[in-house]
């Protein structure tokens, strides 16, 4: 059994610059940088694009702190556990303020304590068999003796998970961050490309329904104007025109290159490397931000 440290999980942005892991991501930080705003590190001052940080965060191969847990789709959760030799060990990870309905995207076990030439146990797993399947939340270790091994060993526990969204339409966006995380990279595009398609519809719908009857828009959107007339030029004249900021380039070109993609991978089953799911995954992240902070219209500020 473990000994949670942090009961509600933890999730914060690392600097760049510093390495420091900040405060998680808030809904100002994206309001800042759509309106041309920079990132600023609250350890080293360091100000930075939201935008080249979050890629940089969610593309990083920092196994203890993903992407995921960066950009604050998943938590972290820490506690101990104690290995007793010829003794099974349970880990619950309930106990760490883990959720019964929480993804596992990954548990870490460090013996502590003791030098490199003493002995100490190892957690070993048992387990039957490994396969892709989710990682189950109560694990059973032996403590494996190394230089001799001890009666009992100190082990640091770390748990990344995703807890479900209570948000419809977040469902998308959260099925492609889990996909990328699970290394299923081309299983992250098509959810990355819907979580924006989605909101994008349901943004255009609320504000043409002032205009029009609720069939009228729906056939107008469904029919009339695809994902890609409703990305450029509708939303950036119906944006305009109640006072939003302008989607940036670098978001506005990424989710255009999202839509071929999708397109590719759903038809053509195309193959797709980490890197591009990265781009999909946070190309994604604050298309939806940017719809979700103005939308449904009219914007709750002028810029």
């Amino acid at each position: 059994m473990a000994a949670t440290t942090t009961p509600a999980g933890f999730s914060a942005m690392p600097c760049s610059s510093c390495n420091c892991s900040s405060a998680p991501l808030t809904v100002a930080d994206f309001d800042a940088f759509f309106r041309g705003g920079l990132w600023c590190c609250r350890f080293c001052g360091q100000t930075l694009s939201l935008w080249r940080l979050v890629r940089a965060a969610v593309g990083s191969a920092h196994t203890l702190l993903p992407g995921a847990v960066a950009i604050g789709a998943a938590r972290s959760s820490f506690g101990t556990m104690v290995l007793k030799r010829d003794e099974l060990a349970v880990l619950d990870v309930g106990s760490l303020g883990v959720p019964p309905d929480a993804k596992i995207l990954g548990v870490f076990l460090t013996p502590v304590g003791g030098g490199e030439n003493d002995g100490h146990l190892v957690p070993a797993i048992t387990a039957q068999s490994f396969t892709r399947a989710p990682v189950p939340h109560q694990l059973h270790f032996h403590g494996y003796p190394i230089l001799g091994g001890s009666d009992a060993t100190d082990v640091s526990v770390l748990c990344n998970w995703m807890a479900p969204t209570g948000d419809p339409e977040l469902v998308p966006l959260w099925s492609a961050i889990e996909a990328y995380s699970s290394g299923a990279y081309q299983e992250a595009i098509v959810p990355a490309a819907v979580a924006v398609e989605y909101k994008l519809a349901s943004v255009l719908r609320a504000y043409f329904k002032q205009f029009a009857g609720e069939g009228r828009v729906d056939d107008f959107l469904q029919n009339g104007v695809t994902f890609s007339y409703q990305l450029n030029p509708l939303l950036p004249a119906v944006m305009h025109g109640v006072g939003a900021p302008k989607l940036r380039d670098e978001v506005a070109n990424k989710l255009s290159w999202l839509r071929g993609k999708r397109n590719k991978v759903a038809h053509k089953h195309e193959a797709v490397t980490q890197d591009e799911a990265a781009d999909a995954v946070v190309a994604a992240l604050f298309g939806y931000q940017y719809l979700a902070l103005y939308g449904p219209l009219p914007a709750k500020a002028s810029p």
